[in-house]
């Protein structure tokens, strides 16, 4: 869909949250498979909440989480409700 829709840009709708390199640099190669015209918003777990507002980010929609998040950063990043 982010492909066939110009005005869809990943790296406007999303933020990653991410520590290890490797992840990092998938959600990077994502963006240049779907052609992002925009710098990716690439943050580490341990970023607060202002951080994420300055970033753009005013609104989260959905969250998707790895089962391999450790659980003190899930809980730190994700509260759940």
């Amino acid at each position: 869909m982010f492909a066939s829709r110009p005005e869809l840009d990943l790296a406007d709708q999303s933020v990653l949250l991410a520590d290890d390199p490797g992840t990092r640099q998938l959600f990077g190669l994502a963006l240049a498979y779907f052609s992002s015209s925009r710098p990716a918003r690439i943050v580490r777990l341990a970023t607060s909440a202002e951080d994420l507002r300055a970033l753009g980010l005013s609104a989260l929609d959905r969250a998707l989480i790895s089962d391999d998040v450790p659980p003190d950063a899930r809980a730190g990043c994700c509260p759940r409700p």
